[in-house]
């Protein structure tokens, strides 16, 4: 087991993606300072095999075997309840580490006033197009210097996924920092609530993380079912940001990426579901749902 004087957690939740998560986890160094919980979350046992499970020769990592089936969103949280570093980072099982610049950040002196390191990604599309995502500008060079930040839209907005920063585990525990617990959408949710308890936060522009958005994963889902509550998870966004203080729209078209993609992906449902009979079911079903949550529908147009 890692030493009691952790300083940085990853967690990794993983469903059913063995080969991917050995990769994930071989771009991560080994040390003394750094603790892996790996949650996996009911995997199949024809697709996965338990006897020989990814992390199992590593002595810095920690698996947990859920059955409940809830989700990233729930195994994250597992996760956080057995943390114990300074500092909370998390990986999707089927994405990676550029392990030599991980382990520039991990090397770093962080000021004691940050409770939020951003950091890059690099973004590639199930098309094979890619780009530069979070706190990187690949026309910069890379630098192991971290720079002060206050400008906390830039939290809720652009780094609205987990992997993309990391966050001191007292901000969290101080402020009972959870993700929602539902199959999609939780990352935006939990973002937003890391953002308005922060007042300062560290960038440093180096690439990190490589995220590969696969056709297969719960992000390309077009299920009507997974729309509506990645809706949800956006007007609890919403809610939250007002809550907190800063306007949703102090920028035109704040969400209009989010609702874009949402609005193809209710096309791409209805043209599977059987053209224009299935567009008529996606919009009825869609109408309602606006209806019961007294709610517009001018952002899916």
């Amino acid at each position: 087991m890692p030493p009691s004087t952790t300083k940085y957690t990853l967690i990794i939740p993983h469903h059913n993606s063995p080969q991917l998560l050995q990769r994930c986890l071989d771009s991560v160094p080994m040390r003394d300072d750094l603790e892996i919980i790996v949650i996996d979350d009911n995997s199949d046992p024809a697709i996965v095999n338990f006897t020989q499970f990814p992390g199992e020769d590593r002595s810095d990592t920690t698996i947990y075997f859920t059955k409940e089936g809830r989700g990233a969103g729930y195994a994250r949280n597992v996760g956080l309840n057995h943390a114990r570093g300074e500092w909370i980072l998390f990986a999707d099982a089927d994405d990676y580490f550029y392990t030599e610049n991980l382990i520039k950040l991990l090397d770093m002196d962080i000021p004691d006033e940050y409770d939020v390191v951003a950091y890059g990604a690099r973004y590639v599309c199930s098309d094979k197009s890619e780009h530069w995502y979070g706190a990187y500008n690949d026309k910069e060079p890379d630098s192991t210097v971290i720079v002060d930040d206050t400008h906390i839209p830039f939290l809720y907005r652009r780094l609205v996924t987990p992997w993309i920063k990391m966050v001191k585990r007292a901000l969290i525990q101080r402020h009972g920092i959870r993700f929602e617990e539902v199959m999609y959408g939780n990352d935006e949710v939990y973002s937003a609530r890391v953002a308005l308890a922060v007042k300062h936060f560290g960038k440093v522009n180096l690439p990190i993380y490589h995220y590969e958005k696969l056709s297969t994963g719960l992000v390309g889902s077009t299920d009507i079912k997974a729309l509506m509550i990645r809706w949800d998870g956006l007007l609890l966004k919403e809610l939250l940001i007002k809550q907190g203080g800063y306007s949703v729209y102090d920028q035109p078209l704040l969400f209009y990426d989010a609702f874009q993609e949402h609005r193809y992906r209710l096309i791409r449902c209805a043209i599977k579901e059987g053209y224009t009979l299935g567009w008529r079911k996606a919009w009825r079903d869609y109408s309602e749902y606006c209806r019961s949550h007294s709610i517009s529908r001018i952002p899916f147009i």
